[in-house]
Parts: C-alpha cells; structure tokens; sequence
C-alpha cells in the first residue's frame, strides 16, 4: 500500500525509534531516525513537520549519547527550518536559537574540560 519513502511509513519508522530510544536501543534509533529525516527530506521537504520532528528526536538521541556537537549541527538545521518557516523574530526561531547557543556552551564547555 504505502512505499517505503511514503510520509506514513517514515512517520511510523519515526515512532518505532523514539520507542527504541525509550527502552535503551540508541544505536539503532539513531540509524533509523537518520534514515528517516533523509528520506522525508527528499520527499516531503526540508521543512515539513515530520522531518523536523525526527531531526528533533535524532537530537535527543546525540544527546543521551553524549555527542553534543553532533546535538548541536542538528539543533543548527532545527533552526534554519524554522527561520525559512517563520521567520528570524518568530517565537519558535527565537526558542530554537536559545536551544542552540545552549548546546555551543554546553559544547565549549566539555572542550575545555
């Protein structure tokens, strides 16, 4: 019925990973969540709610991975998202650049430790 580039197979893929991560399975929710924000990238858009989402998600995972840099190039691609949806001065633009300089810090700090 659905293929496996179709919005309800990647979102359905989407849950399937935030279940994973939930119990333990961070590796493989984060390959899966990877796959995920690629193809919904190239089917629905860069912007789209769901890839934003699991880019969201995929985050997450970097950051119970301790990959804070990583965390951040992604919470850097969350934000241009939400610039190209709403504008710079928009309320989730400004949240998502606070979320970003955040994790720099939280980054600059683990450098320097």
């Amino acid at each position: 019925m659905f293929g496996s580039r179709h919005l309800r197979t990647l979102s359905l893929a989407a849950l399937i990973a935030d279940v994973m991560r939930d119990t333990g399975e961070t590796g493989m929710a984060q390959r899966i969540l990877e796959g995920v924000a690629r193809d919904l990238d190239c089917t629905v858009g860069r912007t789209h709610a769901s890839r934003m989402a699991a880019i969201e998600s995929l985050r997450d995972v970097m950051l119970e991975q301790r990959e804070s840099a990583r965390a951040a190039t992604l919470q850097a691609e969350i934000l241009e998202c939400w610039i190209l949806q709403t504008g710079p001065n928009a309320k989730e633009s400004i949240a998502a650049r606070q979320h970003l300089e955040q994790l720099l810090l939280s980054v600059q700090t683990a450098a320097a430790a």
